[in-house]
């Protein structure tokens, strides 16, 4: 079959519309980011090692719901498939209380532990770090995190060693420092 100019000029526009359209839908679709970050916005004394850190601060939520003020310890997955997971926490060395003051804070000792868990499983490490050597007078930033997959409904928490003063907010940055966690979507299983 041959076309005609005028039939050829039409089917080119309209493969070139939709070429557009094409592009214009996958640009939105990759240009949507589905995470959260989460912080707390005071410096506070952890007690618990068994306890989970808990959130007051939602940095950014987008795509889905994640955290849920009623249970403020944990992220929950959304959907199935596989995420960036990562915390980051400051802890104030020996020398500094609540206050960011010297020597009234941490007690001494040389080790910390932060981990992110699973499912509130003990034994189920998502990613986990090991800071030694603590100077009484810093403060001590660490992170951990990996990739991993999960299933809808599944959550996250972080725990750190019992007994020390989490710093929260430096200066100017709302919480978004320490401690911090957050998950964002990168695909599916």
């Amino acid at each position: 079959m041959r076309l005609t100019p005028r039939q050829t000029m039409a089917a080119g526009l309209f493969l070139f519309v939709v070429s557009i359209a094409f592009s214009s839908l996958t640009t939105l679709m990759h240009d949507k980011t589905i995470g959260v970050k989460i912080s707390h916005d005071a410096n506070r004394l952890h007690t618990e090692y068994s306890e989970p850190v808990t959130f007051n601060v939602v940095e950014f939520e987008s795509g889905a719901d994640f955290f849920d003020e009623n249970q403020p310890d944990r992220l929950t997955v959304p959907m199935t498939g596989c995420y960036h997971v990562q915390a980051q926490i400051t802890v104030l060395g020996s020398g500094y209380n609540l206050s960011g003051l010297e020597f009234t804070g941490n007690p001494p000792s040389r080790d910390y532990i932060i981990e992110i868990k699973k499912n509130g499983d003990p034994t189920d490490w998502v990613a986990a770090d090991y800071l030694s050597d603590e100077n009484p007078r810093s403060a001590l930033l660490n992170h951990t995190g990996s990739v991993e997959c999960f299933e809808e409904g599944d959550y996250i928490q972080l725990f750190v060693t019992g007994n020390r003063v989490i710093e929260s907010n430096w200066p100017g940055t709302r919480g978004s420092v320490s401690p911090v966690l957050y998950m964002v979507y990168i695909g599916s299983l």
